[in-house]
């Protein structure tokens, strides 16, 4: 949601434009009924019933990416601009988002939860850091904690990587996931390698946890918007915006974003 506000004075210091971006909410299928039981939301109401509908092809990021940026930051993936964000990545190897996410399996089915997009404290992230670089020693991949929803998965598929489609979890929750995971050329690789990280997962010690806590585990890591890792300095001179600006965030994409455009970051307010 965009809203914009003309300057009429040199030193006017009103803000020219805000972006509001509702990270998860997608509804691409609605039931009929699903209207009746929702709350009102009557102050976003009014800002959108005064404002046109347009497409944003490839999602939010791309779209951020390409009103911030020139030409070499627009076409990233989401999974290289948010790496810009964390030091010491393996070099010359393909990096991936790695968002955990919990499945409901039915007697012929398999759905993600409607609230199965998880966010792992940092000690958890830190043990399934440490846990898969002992259980996946030696397989040139490699896994890294960023304090953030998503984790990065950094692996061998530079080549591949760029022909590989993926998609937001998000889009899927409460749905069949199996039209959002990887496909392409190159994607048999990563799926079989998903397949080894549900395996892995099941009853992990984190997860024995959760469920003791009465949280939901960690069903696999959706592994999407994957992509070569970039130096910083390789686009940091052609990226920077015109003006100064600020995003409020807690996401690893927006974190990258902010190194590789010269945003500040600051976190989410409380309210």
């Amino acid at each position: 949601i965009g809203i914009e506000y003309e300057s009429h004075d040199r030193y006017d210091t009103t803000v020219p434009r805000l972006t509001l971006i509702l990270q998860d909410l997608y509804c691409p299928r609605p039931h009929p009924e699903a209207g009746a039981t929702l709350p009102r939301l009557p102050a976003l109401e009014q800002w959108v019933a005064r404002g046109d509908i347009a497409p944003t092809p490839g999602g939010w990021r791309q779209w951020l990416q390409r009103q911030l940026a020139g030409h070499e930051l627009a076409r990233l993936p989401a999974a290289s601009v948010a790496g810009a964000s964390l030091k010491e990545l393996p070099a010359g190897q393909a990096l991936w988002l790695a968002t955990p996410v919990h499945m409901v399996a039915g007697l012929d089915t398999v759905r993600v939860h409607p609230a199965g997009l998880l966010r792992l404290a940092a000690q958890e992230q830190q043990v399934l850091q440490d846990d898969f670089a002992a259980v996946f020693a030696g397989s040139g991949w490699s896994l890294h904690a960023t304090g953030r929803r998503e984790l990065l998965l950094a692996g061998p598929f530079q080549q591949a990587g760029a022909a590989v489609r993926s998609a937001d979890p998000a889009l899927w929750l409460g749905a069949d996931p199996r039209a959002g995971l990887p496909s392409g050329p190159g994607s048999e690789s990563l799926r079989r390698f998903g397949a080894e990280l549900e395996m892995w997962l099941h009853e992990h010690p984190i997860n024995l946890a959760r469920a003791t806590r009465g949280l939901l585990t960690v069903s696999a890591l959706w592994v999407w918007g994957g992509g070569a890792a970039v130096a910083r300095a390789d686009i940091a001179a052609t990226s920077r915006p015109a003006r100064a600006m600020t995003a409020w965030a807690d996401e690893l994409f927006i974190d990258g974003l902010a190194h590789c455009a010269g945003l500040r970051v600051e976190p989410l307010p409380q309210r």
